[in-house]
């Protein structure tokens, strides 16, 4: 008899394992935090049979708080007219506080009459990203039990949303019928913001086997955008001989936005040759708050396979920063022999800042700004600015356009004028006015790059004369444009020849 108490014991606890219980979330694991109050719809601080935490529009009211089959849910009835609302959460972190930057799913537990509800959706807003809803979730056989509805890929930056469940009735049935029930609600983090663009190197827009939004400093070029075991990675060459240099991408927020203020992690996957890879470090720098830079990161190993290697405590208070990887080489292998691959490179946050944020103390003054006389000066996005911690970072400048008449014209050659802007401190909410000189230059006229203006040049511009941008062979003869004006004319004559007589 013992043996087969022990046997029932040993099924029980299987049933009891494989069987999921009433109120099961769905999560899979069960360290996953689900951010939804009250997502089982089990209590009703007020005994007015609305549950906790939950808003319903006017719309779809009555909502009921009811018990069926020994456990709550929330029941939509049908009030006899066609309607359509929500009913939704503001969603928060533990405690209230901020709920943490990731991508989140969404996912519930619903029954309901499918002749009565049209349509049906999940949907979450107020994210600091896009606004994402599901497509219509229902389902012929919804009547018969709950089944599970999901939206994945939830990106909130916002550090809260809006999530919650949108339908609409028919009105085909009789006031206070039953029509939809749903239980079991959970918003769980699924992974990470990945802020850095084309981390993965799957890119190449312009198909120059350079990876785009990433920089190579030219001591480490050339680099290559390959295909390896069947995805892309960025790989990097030996040139023969020693070389130093970095691998970098300006990291801003979603969609080119503002990147939010907070802790980070860049981290990355590499594989290269331990006796070519002298040194590999991670790092990130305008970050408007301090410059970090990792140990040397080379593995005796790191030929074998791809292995990780991480930057942690990286503090952004500067709305971007530059994230990449500094190498050195030690110039023992042959040129173009394989040398680094990179893959995989993730940046994102993981935390808020600690302590107080640094603020701008001084902008520095750009330097002289050249421009060719009839062109627009470029004036640069962003200036160098000293912070209160003694670090420095670059802050964005916004420029007035400064008037057409500084810069049209021969006689504005030789000429400066300056240029009004303003730079932003995002954390002490204050402005800082910048200044930009700009000198008015023109082209060469050395056009025979013998190192002389001479006849030679002013025969070269003549022979170009009447040509225009609109000309097919523009990009060949328009070094002869000395003044920027678009046109090989007289006035490009008269500066050529004012340059002989000069020398």
């Amino acid at each position: 008899m013992r043996y087969w108490k022990k046997f029932l014991s040993v099924m029980l606890a299987v049933l009891l394992i494989t069987v999921a219980l009433p109120g099961d979330t769905g999560v899979k694991a069960d360290d996953v935090t689900n951010y939804i109050v009250n997502g089982d719809f089990e209590t009703d601080a007020n005994s007015d049979w609305k549950a906790d935490n939950w808003t319903a529009s006017a719309a779809v009211n009555p909502y009921a708080w009811i018990d069926t089959s020994g456990t709550k849910v929330l029941r939509i009835k049908a009030a006899g007219i066609a309607a359509s609302g929500t009913v939704s959460q503001i969603v928060q972190g533990d405690s209230g506080g901020r709920l943490p930057d990731g991508i989140y799913t969404l996912e519930a537990k619903v029954q309901g009459d499918p002749n009565e509800v049209s349509s049906l959706k999940l949907f979450a807003k107020d994210t600091g990203s896009a606004d994402v809803e599901s497509a219509n979730v229902i389902s012929t056989s919804m009547a018969a039990a709950f089944y599970q509805v999901k939206l994945e890929n939830i990106k909130v930056t916002a550090g809260s949303c809006s999530a919650g469940l949108a339908v609409q009735l028919n009105g085909a049935l009789a006031a206070w019928t039953w029509t939809l029930d749903m239980d079991n609600v959970s918003f769980y983090k699924t992974g990470e913001i990945n802020y850095t663009v084309n981390g993965d190197f799957e890119t190449d827009a312009t198909a120059d086997w350079k990876a785009d939004n990433w920089t190579a400093s030219e001591d480490i070029n050339p680099y290559a955008w390959i295909d390896t075991s069947g995805t892309k990675v960025l790989r990097l060459k030996a040139a023969g001989s020693a070389k130093s240099g970095t691998v970098s991408q300006t990291v801003q927020g979603l969609s080119g936005g503002e990147l939010p203020d907070g802790k980070y992690t860049l981290q990355a996957r590499a594989q290269g040759d331990p006796g070519e890879v002298g040194s590999l470090r991670l790092y990130a720098k305008n970050t408007g708050v301090a410059d970090v830079t990792s140990s040397n990161l080379v593995s005796t190993t790191m030929s074998a396979a791809f292995y990780q290697i991480r930057l942690e405590n990286i503090e952004v208070a500067a709305g971007s920063c530059t994230v990449g990887m500094a190498v050195d080489f030690n110039g023992l292998l042959a040129a173009w022999s394989w040398t680094l691959d990179i893959d995989d490179v993730l940046f994102y946050k993981t935390g808020e800042l600690s302590g107080s944020v640094p603020t701008v103390v001084s902008v520095a003054t750009p330097a002289v700004i050249p421009t060719i006389v009839n062109q627009a000066p470029i004036l640069p996005a962003k200036v160098t600015a000293s912070l209160s911690n003694g670090n420095t970072s670059d802050v964005t400048v916004i420029w007035t356009s400064p008037a057409a008449i500084l810069y049209t014209g021969a006689e504005t050659i030789g000429t400066t004028f300056t240029v009004q802007g303003t730079a932003w401190d995002n954390v002490a909410g204050t402005d800082f006015p910048v200044v930009a000189t700009v000198n008015v230059t023109c082209k060469s006229f050395d056009l025979n790059a013998d190192s002389t203006v001479n006849v030679g040049d002013l025969a070269i511009a003549s022979y170009n004369f009447g040509s225009k941008t609109q000309d097919s062979d523009w990009n060949s003869v328009m070094a002869s444009d000395v003044d920027g004006s678009g046109v090989i004319d007289n006035a490009d004559l008269v500066l050529i020849s004012d340059g002989i007589l000069g020398d």
